[in-house]
């Protein structure tokens, strides 16, 4: 066998062995982590492998956001574009670890614009995107292209049927009626929480992936409610406290559990404890503290 044959079956060995691998690394990245992607569906087809993103390298796709997903203990993120003639579809998949996180980052994403069709969990989908969320997984499918509706929500419904479990939210939930379910946003850090309601640059309320808070706009001229659960009390106090030092002397009264914090003309951020709870009105008046001492008492009272 001369050189130039030898040369030939290498190359060729050398190329199917790189295909190899890289299948193999492909299988390892999907191990257990996401659902079935399609290559195909309704006349969409794929160009380009499926592309992952795992811990920190979220930032090398959404470098703006990044800090927020891992707050929701992000996991591992896979991207896929289809396209259609002209047209495509991007379709995200994030594995946030647990159903609570792939509902807070959802709930943190999705707006008052769209209309709910059933799909995942619970889902926000427009002209140009579907989000939703279903098991440990947050799903957004977008495109730039109203025209491509139909083949955004046949990818939802394939990639819903995929995820076989639904997956559970937070119990702090519990202390909120289903009517307001729908409104909340769950969260655990300072950057989710100050991309809702600013408060402040440095983590003033000891925030961590230990802590599980809620927000939700409970009138219509913007007042928030605002509960963080610590894992004990003493964090609870710890939180506080750190407040009151950050606040200073823009408070306008405040004693051992309690801080109203005055943030504009007859605006005011107001907070409680209760136990290892820190309750808040945000962006309330002076007569929002009664409704917050209410819903603390019927809060400590659902645990009894």
């Amino acid at each position: 066998m001369n050189f130039y044959k030898i040369l030939k079956y290498t190359i060729i060995f050398v190329f199917v062995l790189l295909i190899i691998l890289i299948c193999l690394n492909l299988f390892r990245e999907n191990d257990g982590q996401f659902p079935e992607i399609p290559k195909s569906f309704s006349g969409w087809i794929i160009k380009e492998p499926v592309k992952f993103y795992k811990g920190k390298e979220i930032f090398d796709f959404i470098n703006g956001e990044g800090e927020i997903y891992l707050e929701y203990d992000f996991k591992a993120a896979a991207v896929q574009q289809y396209f259609n003639d002209n047209n495509n579809i991007e379709l995200v998949v994030y594995n946030m670890g647990k159903g609570e996180d792939a509902f807070g980052i959802f709930s943190l994403y999705r707006s008052e614009k769209g209309e709910t069709t059933g799909i995942g969990n619970d889902d926000r989908t427009t002209d140009w995107s579907i989000k939703f969320w279903k098991d440990k997984y947050f799903v957004n499918i977008m495109s730039y292209n109203a025209a491509t509706k139909n083949g955004i929500i046949s990818l939802a419904k394939i990639i819903e049927e995929n995820i076989p479990n639904k997956g559970e939210k937070s119990e702090i939930l519990k202390y909120f009626s289903e009517f307001n379910q729908k409104n909340v946003i769950y969260f655990h850090g300072r950057y989710s929480l100050n991309s809702i309601h600013y408060v402040a640059d440095e983590n003033v309320l000891q925030l961590n992936k230990n802590t599980d808070g809620i927000i939700y706009n409970y009138t219509e001229d913007g007042k928030k409610m605002l509960l963080v659960k610590y894992p004990d009390e003493k964090s609870a106090i710890n939180a506080l406290e750190s407040l009151k030092k950050y606040v200073r002397n823009e408070s306008v009264e405040e004693d051992d559990n309690f801080l109203a914090w005055k943030r504009a003309e007859k605006r005011f951020d107001i907070f409680m404890l209760k136990n290892n709870y820190l309750g808040g009105i945000l962006s309330g008046s002076e007569d929002s503290i009664k409704y917050l001492l209410e819903f603390l008492d019927n809060l400590v009272s659902c645990q009894q």
